[in-house]
């Protein structure tokens, strides 16, 4: 694996993901618990959308704009508001490569093969991008596996569908 700073891009966003609108299905595991969710990201020039729903209900629902700065957070089912900033507000921006919005700054890249980003890492928290394929009317590789490891949870994604641009 190749291994960049992240200081070393010239844009904004290192993320496969950046600008698409698209469902993930995934599992979270914290404290001895699994939590089944679904993730809805709508993205646009101007803004991202995700809502985290689960079969108990939301569990949080956050925008942000273009640069990762927050516009509304709102906590759900398990996340008070609090929890939702703290580390889903993290994990959405460093998903859509925002990272010095998610607070990663000095994290380093890890590239595979092909040049796409297989991981982020700091001390304390990784994102992990794999499982890249094509898909349909995507000009680009996309990665089909998102796994967040952090102190407190992990939370492992599968791309399920990406939405029509509109």
């Amino acid at each position: 694996m190749l291994t960049l700073s992240a200081m070393a891009f010239a844009g904004p966003s290192v993320s496969a993901l950046e600008g698409l609108s698209y469902i993930q299905r995934g599992i979270l595991r914290y404290d001895g618990s699994e939590v089944a969710l679904t993730a809805y990201v709508k993205n646009s020039p101007e803004k991202s959308v995700l809502v985290l729903d689960s079969p108990v209900g939301a569990l949080a629902k956050i925008s942000m704009d273009a640069d990762g700065g927050e516009i509304s957070c709102e906590g759900g089912a398990f996340f008070p508001e609090r929890l939702a900033r703290k580390f889903i507000l993290r994990d959405f921006r460093a998903a859509l490569g925002l990272l010095d919005a998610a607070g990663l700054e000095g994290a380093v890249l890890y590239l595979d093969g092909s040049g796409n980003v297989a991981s982020i890492k700091t001390p304390s928290y990784e994102i992990g991008f794999s499982d890249y394929r094509l898909f349909e009317g995507c000009a680009k590789p996309l990665p089909q596996t998102v796994r967040i490891n952090a102190r407190q949870y992990s939370l492992t994604l599968t791309l399920a569908k990406i939405l029509p641009a509109k």
